[in-house]
């Protein structure tokens, strides 16, 4: 049996974040861009959730890195993009 290594954590690292739920993604998207962005950056190898048929509707997204996020049917109606 081979011996299995994984990453050393610091003792006072704790459990990892849970991921962001396709609800807190769209309500942070809602907020507008400068939030959207900075989870984005801080969080660069955390899958963006699916965002499937969800509403933006008046949402100010202009600047909001959505590069990977799967939008599908995502209603925009009066969204400023």
């Amino acid at each position: 049996m081979a011996d299995e290594q994984s990453t050393p954590q610091p003792p006072d690292a704790g459990p990892p974040p849970e991921p962001m739920t396709r609800e807190q993604a769209i309500d942070l998207l809602m907020t507008g861009p400068t939030a959207w962005n900075e989870w984005r950056e801080g969080n660069a190898n955390e899958e963006i959730p699916i965002l499937e048929d969800a509403h933006f509707e008046g949402a100010k997204l202009a600047a909001a890195h959505l590069e990977g996020a799967k939008l599908f049917r995502a209603h925009f109606e009066g969204a400023y993009l």
